[in-house]
């Protein structure tokens, strides 16, 4: 990723060891590698989240060239329509106390 040498990584050493002092190095060193873990982990979930996102949109289009395909101009119609059908309800009962 990033093409540092030795040579580079002692320059920012000592660099950093003249500027921040020998007592909060330790400290500023630890701050810095967690907040690049946030960041890495950020990044990461980040792509997760497109690569998922992609697929979904593929997965869509595949159904939706196969239905093209096929035929069908809706499939969605046709399984609201079938739900429908399902879905409705049985005739009221009314049950009167006076019957035995």
């Amino acid at each position: 990723m990033f093409d540092i040498g030795f040579t580079e990584l002692l320059v920012v050493a000592t660099i950093g060891l003249i500027v921040i002092g020998p007592e909060k190095l330790p400290h500023t060193i630890r701050m810095l590698r967690a907040w690049m873990t946030r960041i890495k982990s950020t990044v990461t979930d980040l792509q997760a989240e497109l690569e998922n996102e992609l697929n979904t949109q593929d997965i869509q289009q595949r159904i939706a060239q196969a239905a093209k395909e096929s035929g069908i101009t809706d499939i969605k119609q046709g399984i609201d329509s079938e739900t429908n059908l399902q879905k409705k309800p049985a005739a009221k009962q009314n049950p009167s106390a006076d019957e035995p």
